[in-house]
């Protein structure tokens, strides 16, 4: 099956709602308060153990179901209202996830979802338990899935919701199958902003997109590193990373590099590193990990010396039937045991760095040096015009006078 991508739709909607100055417009996911006061009711996935949880992640093969639990409480002192509601969320250009506004019909994950209580009424200071339930289609493409469920105040006798606030919970739906994760940089450009004075350093403005082109949502590590002429090193930035980027979706970024001296030519080079959400920065890791290697003591050699220590038991355990030649239980290739590798994506630009009062004071420089050798190449054809008119001057006076002819 194929979704309807939520993005145009949501974006649309947004655009209605705010030009009708709507409350009702997007909010995003994990911190939705719309109100100028603080939402009396709150809303959470229930915790596992002790731990409590910000978000619901769920797995489900196509055509089958999943089920979570949300809490919602009243944490005012009166009796009080809510509605639930299933919609669609993406990313927008910065990263954030948005939920859709909740008069807007689901049409993508936000379809799945089905809660038992759509309307709750609770006492002042109560809690209760709603169970969600995820039902993915039959013919629905392996890859994750984002949607939300919004919650929606109102006051205790009112039949149609008096909007106070919205929160909401993500619900991220991993269906079953090959994981293929992809990223791709585009539209990499910088801009140099200098100072008055020509030689102090400038900031290097360097906007990129990244697209997710996979199936599989990922967090993004970014690295931005500045080089002059030559190589020369001149920055390194590394900007706030995006957490969840969901598939087909893309972020626009923008970073201000500062202190890059203008040295004519300035190179921007962007490194985006994908990994599944939540995990750690792989470079990074790997960089601060290598270090000097600690010397080895020698050790005195081996002794095939006769000892009486008893050997271990062989390993009861069964596994499975080996093949010839095999090291280890052969396991079925599945979707569950195959190496995901999670791919970088770089992308490159180049901009003048130079500022135009240097532009100025070369241009000064270049005309100076113009003038002079014209006036230098001027006063040397002079000098040898006047040497070749006073040697030929010279000759002509001490040239011997012609004699007469006899009469």
């Amino acid at each position: 099956m194929v979704l309807t991508h939520p993005a145009r739709v949501i974006a649309a909607a947004c655009l209605a709602s705010v030009l009708a100055i709507v409350p009702l417009a997007v909010a995003p996911l994990g911190a939705l308060g719309l109100s100028a006061t603080e939402p009396t009711v709150s809303i959470a996935p229930a915790p596992v153990g002790d731990e409590a949880r910000t978000s619901i992640e769920a797995s489900a093969d196509p055509g089958a179901t999943a089920q979570d639990t949300i809490l919602v409480t009243n944490l005012s002192d009166e009796r009080t209202s809510v509605q639930l509601r299933a919609v669609d969320a993406a990313n927008t250009e910065d990263g954030t996830l948005l939920l859709a506004p909740t008069d807007q019909k689901p049409v993508a994950a936000g379809r799945w979802l089905a809660v038992d209580y759509q309307v709750l009424t609770l006492e002042a200071r109560a809690s209760a338990w709603v169970t969600v339930t995820i039902s993915v289609p039959g013919d629905a493409d392996p890859g994750d899935y984002v949607a939300g469920l919004a919650l929606i105040e109102s006051g205790a006798d009112s039949a149609v919701p008096d909007i106070a606030a919205q929160t909401g919970v993500p619900l991220f739906i991993s269906v079953s199958g090959i994981r293929e994760p992809g990223i791709t940089v585009s539209g990499t450009r910088s801009r140099y902003s200098a100072s008055l004075n020509p030689f102090a350093p400038g900031s290097l403005a360097v906007e990129y997109a990244v697209a997710n082109s996979g199936n599989t949502r990922v967090d993004l590590y970014q690295t931005i590193s500045i080089t002059g002429p030559f190589g020369i090193q001149l920055a390194t930035l590394t900007p706030e990373p995006v957490s969840d980027l969901m598939p087909d979706e893309a972020v626009r970024m923008r970073a201000e590099v500062p202190g890059i001296l203008p040295l004519l030519l300035a190179w921007a080079d962007v490194s985006i590193v994908s990994v599944k959400p939540g995990d750690p920065n792989p470079v990074a890791e790997a960089a601060a990990a290598t270090g000097p290697v600690a010397p080895v003591a020698p050790t005195a050699p081996a002794t095939s010396a006769p000892t009486d220590a008893p050997t271990a038991a062989p390993d009861a355990t069964p596994t499975a039937a080996q093949g010839p030649g095999s090291t280890g239980p052969i396991v079925p290739e599945t979707s569950a045991n195959y190496s995901i590798v999670y791919p970088e994506a770089t992308g490159q630009t180049m901009t003048p760095a130079i500022s135009w009062s240097l532009w100025m004071l070369v241009l000064i420089v270049v005309g100076a040096v113009a003038v002079a050798a014209r006036y230098v190449s001027g006063s040397r054809a002079r000098s040898y015009q006047f040497i070749d008119d006073f040697a030929a001057g010279r000759a002509s006076q001490q040239a011997p006078p012609q004699s007469g002819g006899a009469a």
